[in-house]
């Protein structure tokens, strides 16, 4: 009778772990964040070497300069975001600060206010001033172009 009891107990005790394993898999609950990126816009810009916008501009090679020289230098940029922007440029990384003090970079974008996917030609000059000193064998540096919203 003991051993009858004993299998009647663990018959309900079994029945009773796979009634809660069961009622705990079928109730399961699962918590996540639902959410999404609103875009409010963008500034992107792409500096290219045609007109076309098709090949990236990664440099300048002014060539050989000499005091009093002007050289041009003519890219385009191209809006690729979303908002419409306005460009502006800096240098930056002078690898000479004598060449910076010598040396003026200008710009002068066809247009400064670009809507998206719209481009414009730019033309920058670089200026060796008279008085350059003749220290400066060559020099590098960065040009930036900026496009904000």
């Amino acid at each position: 009778m003991k051993k009858k009891a004993l299998a009647t107990s663990i018959t309900i005790l079994l029945i009773a772990i796979l009634a809660a394993t069961t009622y705990s898999t079928l109730s399961s609950n699962e918590t996540f964040v639902a959410g999404a990126r609103v875009r409010a816009g963008s500034a992107n810009i792409s500096v290219y070497s045609d007109i076309r916008c098709t090949k990236a501009l990664s440099s300048i090679d002014w060539g050989d300069l000499k005091q009093g020289d002007t050289k041009n230098f003519t890219f385009y940029v191209k809006n690729t975001g979303v908002s419409k922007i306005t460009l502006s440029m800096t240098t930056s990384d002078w690898s000479s600060p004598v060449a910076s003090q010598s040396i003026a970079v200008s710009w002068i974008p066809k247009k400064t206010t670009l809507t998206s996917r719209e481009a414009t030609q730019v033309t920058i000059s670089l200026t060796v001033a008279e008085s350059a000193s003749s220290s400066v064998n060559t020099f590098t540096f960065k040009i930036v172009v900026t496009g904000k919203t």
